[in-house]
């Protein structure tokens, strides 16, 4: 079975199949919210980004889309910083705020089947999350999240939220981001040297940054209570 998913992989993979992807992915973002009215095309004014992401998986793919938009603007590639929540010391982070703080922009991502459904501490139980390692037992997500969110507001700082799965769970966060995207694309491939690529992101880094137009619509109606 090991092989079969490897050989798999390395089909999914390959360059046409890639770019078939990413053309897809071009096609379905969403831009839910927008009041991004500070970042713009122009480069210069970003000089340090934090991420606040799920694993280092999500932050390899993240990091990779920010240095391509940056090499194709010919600008010098702006410092990117983390909390990562599998993690042992996310929590202790967030609450210190020392790398939120210096940032001018924060980019943050959900995956709303993973946020609705377990808490931190018993994440070990879902596949997808098999290798969380953080200890901070009924702290959620969403919870961490919410916390990274509010302290953005407070000082100031831009911040676009990038969601994977279902748009029904967001009203907590519609005046908490400055943005919020949807993708329906959360596939991210190790590619050589260690690369970490997502078409999803690609796509919703580019639209953050004025450097595409968000062409995908939601497939359902949302109702604002």
């Amino acid at each position: 079975m090991p092989e079969q998913i490897a050989l798999a992989e390395q089909v999914i993979a390959q360059t046409q199949h890639l770019v078939l992807e990413q053309a897809l992915a071009d096609d379905s973002v969403v831009l839910l919210t927008n009041q991004l009215k500070g970042i713009s095309a122009d480069f210069n004014t970003i000089n340090r980004i934090h991420l606040f992401v799920l694993n280092w998986q999500e932050f390899g793919a993240l990091k990779h889309a920010i240095s391509l938009l940056w090499q194709n603007s010919g600008n010098l590639m702006p410092q990117v910083s983390a909390t990562v929540i599998a993690e042992n010391d996310a929590q202790t982070q967030i609450q210190s705020g020392e790398k939120l703080s210096k940032a001018d922009l924060l980019i943050a991502t959900i995956d709303t089947k993973i946020a609705s459904a377990v808490d931190i501490g018993g994440a070990e139980d879902l596949g997808a999350l098999a290798l969380m390692k953080n200890a901070q037992s009924k702290v959620s997500y969403e919870q961490l999240l919410t916390s990274q969110l509010q302290q953005a507001k407070k000082k100031n700082i831009a911040s676009a939220l990038i969601v994977k799965g279902s748009p029904y769970l967001l009203q907590p966060f519609e005046k908490l981001a400055d943005a919020i995207l949807v993708t329906f694309d959360d596939r991210i491939y190790q590619k050589d040297e260690g690369i970490s690529y997502s078409p999803g992101y690609n796509t919703s880094i580019a639209i953050i940054f004025n450097q595409q137009k968000a062409q995908g619509k939601l497939p359902v109606t949302l109702k604002n209570e």
